[in-house]
């Protein structure tokens, strides 16, 4: 006989009402080869502290407020989750999310303000990258020859994206040589494209200013005529101007005469 409880129990039946409630728990775990896997739909906490878990996997305290996300890891500090809404999958945290390979050099680091920084983990803007010397980040994507990748600028207004203004690389052949290209769109709402092209410089180094297509080491045209130069200094200017009937062109002086 053994005393447990101060009940007098055979030690036989002990270990029945053992496997009994091992048993009862058991039931819930279904084993199919190496694997197992606990088909109960509630959560599952570790580490609690004696609190009943609020997510469906969920490591360390409650941290307030965060309940019914897919997995946790929490402390009374803060806190990372996952959770899954059907169509978007969500990674939070309540400090900064990083990722570290090898813990070595920082891949990415988000700051609680939303601020995202690359190759470190202090972002001092909404995008913060730094890359080492003699290096450069690389933007681009696949091409066909005559298509277009890069880095569009604008700005946000009643949820809809201006994309006003691009960088951009144009693929010109097989040899992957191309023309880089400034865009700058000034028609109600829409995105710049490759035909808002306001500034090229192409595989040659030849820079065009108002066409895509430069012949020459600067190439300037605005397709009407009129005023395609100036240079200033001062109050006074000097100024090439192509005439609008004639392919003349005339250079103006400090005082506004023709010089020829």
């Amino acid at each position: 006989m053994q005393l447990i409880n101060n009940i007098k129990i055979a030690k036989g039946i002990a270990w029945v009402l053992i496997l009994c409630a091992f048993s009862a728990n058991a039931q819930q775990w279904t084993t199919s080869g190496s694997n197992i896997h606990n088909a109960n739909t509630g959560n599952v906490g570790i580490n609690l502290g004696g609190a009943s878990a609020q997510n469906k996997l969920q490591i360390g305290n409650n941290y307030p407020g965060w309940n019914g996300n897919d997995f946790v890891v929490s402390n009374s500090s803060g806190a990372l989750a996952i959770h899954n809404n059907g169509d978007h999958t969500y990674l939070y945290g309540t400090s900064a999310i990083a990722i570290r390979p090898g813990y070595g050099l920082w891949a990415l680091f988000a700051d609680h303000l939303g601020k995202v920084a690359i190759g470190h983990s202090s972002p001092q803007k909404q995008l913060d990258v730094t890359t080492g010397a003699n290096d450069y980040a690389s933007i681009g994507h696949t091409l066909a020859i005559g298509q277009w990748s890069g880095l569009h600028f604008g700005y946000r207004e009643n949820n809809l994206l201006y994309r006003k203004s691009a960088i951009v690389f144009e693929r010109l052949d097989n040899n992957a040589s191309g023309k880089i290209h400034i865009l700058n769109n000034s028609t109600g709402s829409q995105s710049a494209t490759l035909a808002d092209s306001r500034f090229t410089i192409d595989q040659t180094g030849n820079v065009g200013i108002g066409t895509p297509s430069p012949i020459s080491k600067l190439h300037i045209t605005d397709g009407i005529g009129g005023e395609q130069l100036r240079f200033s200094r001062g109050v006074g200017s000097v100024r090439f101007v192509q005439g609008l009937d004639r392919d003349d062109l005339y250079l103006y002086n400090r005082d506004a005469s023709k010089a020829f």
